[in-house]
């Protein structure tokens, strides 16, 4: 019997300006709420960089670095690997506890990725703009703009390329499975 093709939402550049600007409505209150601005961004590769440069133009963040994570293999979640973390200069900012860093990934799923940099630095403020519901990942977050349903795949417009790859790969093992 074949398996039922992945729900793909696409998602474009106005909702995820959208999206992101809804966050930032909890950001700037957080940042009058301790008193304390944030000394750094720091964005998980490569979909974070997206809501990232927004956040940071419209919070006044000037420096940012980035944190080069592996997850993901196509549509699957498969060992987390951080592959470049932070800067020597950027901790020497934000603290090694991360008291004064913003992390921000586009999604959060079943948390491993942010997991992981929550062990590194766990007095980071970690944001995406989406989450997928009845996951782990909202237990790693401190703020999200949209729940998303678990079974929904998110296809953000500047993963185009990736998404057409991957329902590809995904209509091709089914037809293998049907002939046998």
């Amino acid at each position: 019997m074949p398996q039922k093709e992945p729900n793909f939402h696409k998602i474009g550049w106005k909702q995820v300006d959208h999206d992101t600007g809804l966050l930032l409505e909890y950001l700037a209150e957080h940042q009058r709420r301790h008193k304390k601005k944030f000394a750094a961004l720091a964005f998980i590769s490569r979909g974070g960089g997206v809501p990232a440069s927004i956040m940071a133009y419209a919070l006044g963040i000037t420096w940012m670095d980035v944190f080069n994570i592996t997850s993901y293999h196509g549509t699957r979640q498969g060992k987390v690997t951080i592959d470049k973390g932070l800067h020597p200069d950027t901790i020497a900012r934000v603290g090694k506890d991360g008291e004064r860093l913003l992390v921000v990934d586009d999604l959060a799923d079943g948390g491993a990725t942010l997991r992981a940099v929550r062990a590194l630095y766990p007095r980071a403020t970690i944001v995406a703009p989406y989450v997928k519901s009845k996951k782990d990942g909202i237990k790693v977050l401190d703020a999200w703009a949209v729940q998303i349903p678990g079974s929904t795949w998110y296809a953000f417009i500047w993963s185009k390329r990736e998404r057409d790859s991957a329902v590809k790969e995904f209509r091709e093992k089914n037809r293998k499975k049907n002939r046998k």
